[in-house]
């Protein structure tokens, strides 16, 4: 097998590949499947690309291996709001702005909410291919046109920055009020029922290819947890979906922070040069 074929074009022909697999000897087999594992990104995500394997109802989206190989030690900034408190966004934002300005890409994922759960703005750059959470804003009972005013000014300060939204539900007007205003190419309102599922595939791939980093900080283990929170179900008809857990630690969130960071992911993975066709 050539080591040298790209994932795109490994993963296009992996049906046949495959089945010509299970005919080799079992120890060209073997000897096979190391190379195809490295080139997928791990044996799990070889077990459900490669062989057509749905991953165990019930088990962990992202395994706690991938999760604590993306843990790593630098600042993370992060703010809490709860309710309308005012907020200087600028004073705060100024200098994470002018590092997601300094990234190759940089996004901004928002899971939206008004009671109850979490709003939550993850805010990620990428460097030499890999993604790092550089920013969290997490809101509990704020109005909508104030979360609406902060994502907006954030994407101003980093004209760069491409950013999805959950337009279902309670965030269907405040996200498609940010797509009016950006454009579907910068902000993007995601039917999040109808894409979840290529959104949780999306964030395990990348935790799976060791291309996401998490600060180590104790302070922050919630953000790991949340993320640890996602679980896979066979839904009708074996097709694979997600289902959230709480948050054994961050009493307000259920897998809110780690869909927002699902979303941003949704964005700025996204192959196509713009996010428009990601747009609901």
């Amino acid at each position: 097998m050539n080591t040298n074929l790209t994932r795109r074009s490994f993963i296009q022909t992996a049906g046949v590949a495959s089945a010509a697999l299970a005919a080799l000897p079992c120890a060209l087999a073997q000897t096979d499947k190391k190379i195809t594992v490295a080139l997928v990104g791990g044996e799990d995500a070889f077990q459900e690309e490669c062989l057509c394997k749905p991953r165990a109802s019930g088990a962990q989206a992202i395994k706690w291996q991938y999760l604590d190989a993306s843990k790593t030690t630098y600042p993370l900034l992060r703010k809490h709001l709860e309710g309308n408190e005012t907020f200087d966004l600028p004073g705060w934002f100024a200098k994470l702005a002018a590092d997601l300005r300094g990234c190759t890409k940089s996004a901004l994922g928002y899971d939206v909410a008004r009671t109850g759960h979490l709003s939550a703005i993850p805010l990620m750059g990428l460097t030499d291919n890999k993604w790092r959470l550089l920013g969290l804003v997490t809101m509990h009972g704020r109005k909508f046109p104030l979360q609406r005013d902060m994502v907006a000014e954030m994407l101003r300060a980093v004209p760069n920055m491409v950013a999805a939204g959950d337009a279902t539900g309670l965030g269907m007007q405040v996200c498609e009020e940010l797509q009016d205003l950006f454009g579907e190419f910068r902000f993007a309102a995601v039917n999040f029922g109808a894409s979840k599922r290529d959104i949780g595939t999306k964030m395990i791939k990348v935790f799976e290819d060791g291309r996401f980093q998490l600060t180590d900080a104790r302070e922050d283990e919630d953000i790991q947890f949340d993320l640890a929170g996602i679980q896979t179900d066979a839904g009708t008809g074996g097709l694979l979906r997600f289902v959230e857990t709480k948050n054994p630690i961050n009493d307000l969130s259920h897998c809110d922070i780690a869909w927002a960071i699902g979303l941003g992911l949704f964005a700025g993975e996204n192959e196509s040069g713009g996010i428009g066709a990601l747009a609901a």
